[in-house]
């Protein structure tokens, strides 16, 4: 499991480096909103994972 958080405010939508960053990544599921990353780590780790 692993989510990768790019904090630049540049390279988001719009941002200069952008299409750079976007160029430089895999194939990848992107989240807008952190339930989107809530529910990716919920789906694959069991509650006895977090105990």
């Amino acid at each position: 499991t692993c989510v990768v958080s790019i904090l630049d405010e540049r390279a988001g939508e719009g941002g200069r480096y952008h299409e750079e960053v976007m160029c430089a990544l895999p194939s990848c599921k992107m989240a807008k909103d952190i339930k989107d990353v809530q529910h990716f780590i919920r789906n694959r780790k069991g509650v006895e994972y977090y105990l």
